[in-house]
């Protein structure tokens, strides 16, 4: 999960986007799932929204669900 993030933190600032504090874990085999550092899928969004208003809106109440 830290690789995770620095790989975020540091698309972010290469792609000119705000890493929000929010990060989405999913275990995918308990037998091992992917190897070291195969990227799963990477989520971006763009709005005009506030970054506390985005995530007090969609992420922050645990509303959020993901199929």
């Amino acid at each position: 999960m830290a690789l995770g993030e620095r790989e975020a933190a540091a698309y972010a600032e290469d792609g000119g986007f705000e890493l929000l504090p929010l990060t989405q874990v999913f275990v995918l085999d308990a037998d091992g799932g992917p190897a070291h550092g195969s990227e799963v899928f990477s989520l971006l969004h763009r709005t005009d929204m506030a970054p506390e208003s985005y995530l007090d809106q969609f992420d922050r109440d645990g509303s959020t669900e993901q199929p």
